[in-house]
């Protein structure tokens, strides 16, 4: 067995769920488990959804956004055009993302990313410029691996698990990318 595959049997052992108690039931089959979280996780949304809208309605953060759809009805503004990548944007956006380990499901980190971005910018801007001028976007970079993360308390019960979803970095550097040009043009036609 190789270092690398050594390393990835190590790391996801001992962070994946490998038992719960629902209901009186012990759960020991995997798919068993990630049901039962899907489950949990799904049945909380609505309500995690509702507090953080009513958390940003009460925090003001609406009210500029507000601001800008009530000009645009009234007085509407210049189109949002969206240009192609530059290598230097590209480059500069890797960079700015926090260097981990973590990785999607493509199995590539950011830090692999941040070394390997001389060699695969050029390719990079091409293939998204093209999905950005098309309007088409892969369907592979909408996929992204969830997992469920101890808190405390009991490991056995789902309550003590948060969700948190695992893209990849190239979506999360056209995503960085959009949001500074959105932004931009949001603030711009204020």
């Amino acid at each position: 067995m190789d270092i690398m595959e050594e390393l990835y049997r190590k790391q996801h052992s001992t962070t994946d769920i490998q038992e719960l108690m629902i209901d009186s039931n012990h759960l020991k089959d995997q798919q068993d488990i990630v049901d039962a979280c899907n489950n949990y996780f799904s049945s909380i949304i609505d309500k995690i959804s509702k507090n953080n809208v009513d958390n940003l309605i009460n925090d003001g953060i609406f009210s500029s956004f507000h601001y800008y759809l009530k000009q645009n009805l009234l007085h509407p503004s210049s189109s949002l055009v969206l240009k192609t990548f530059s290598t230097k944007e590209i480059t500069s956006t890797i960079k700015s993302l926090k260097t981990k380990n973590s990785q999607g499901y493509d199995e590539i980190s950011n830090k692999l990313l941040t070394i390997c971005a001389n060699y695969i910018r050029s390719p990079s801007i091409i293939i998204r410029s093209k999905s950005i001028l098309s309007g088409i976007f892969s369907d592979r970079l909408k996929f992204s691996i969830i997992k469920a993360i101890y808190k405390k308390g009991d490991r056995m019960n789902p309550t003590n698990h948060r969700s948190i979803s695992l893209l990849t970095y190239f979506l999360k550097v056209i995503e960085k990318v959009l949001y500074i040009r959105v932004t931009e043009h949001f603030y711009s036609t204020k």
